[in-house]
Parts: C-alpha cells; structure tokens; sequence
C-alpha cells in the first residue's frame, strides 16, 4: 500500500514539476516576445509626454502672469513661473 501511495506521490510530483517548467518557459518565451516588440501604446505614450510638457509651461506661466498683475511686477515672475512650470513637466514625464 506504501510503495502504491509513493509511486502515486512520485508520479503527482514528476506532473507538476513537468507542468511548472512549462509555464516557466512559456513565460520565458513571452517576456523575450514582449522585449522584441515594438510598444503598442507608442501613441498614448507621446500623448501623455506632451500633455505634461504642455501643463507644466502653460499652468506656471499662468500662474506667473496672475501673480505679476496683482503685484505689479510684469514679466519678473511669468518668466520664473515658466521655468518652475517647465521643470514641473519634466518630472511629471520623468516619473514612473
């Protein structure tokens, strides 16, 4: 009954192993497919870099202008909120 119960026991476990290294080279052979390729959302990539790109500079360059009309101090901080808010957007991109 013993031997029986092992040969079962031995013969489960060879299934499995057989079964893990399987999946284990077919997601081997997805990644390598998946590096290869070229990305599908290249599109939506380049959108959202601008989209940042494009915030950063309009929103800082916004806020700089609403700051320099209500103290008075035109184009002082417009220009340093453009580069507050540009610098913004790159780390905006930049982050993962």
């Amino acid at each position: 009954m013993e031997d029986e119960d092992r040969v079962a026991e031995q013969t489960r476990v060879a299934d499995l192993s057989k079964r893990i290294a399987e999946f284990e080279s077919r997601q081997q052979e997805e990644r390598l497919h998946r590096k290869v390729q070229l990305p599908t959302g290249g599109m939506a990539l380049a959108g959202r870099v601008t989209t940042e790109l494009v915030a950063g500079v309009v929103v800082g360059t916004f806020i700089g202008w609403a700051i320099d009309s209500w103290l008075g101090t035109t184009p002082t901080l417009m220009v340093v909120f453009f580069f507050i808010g540009s610098a913004a957007g790159m780390m905006n991109v930049w982050r993962p």
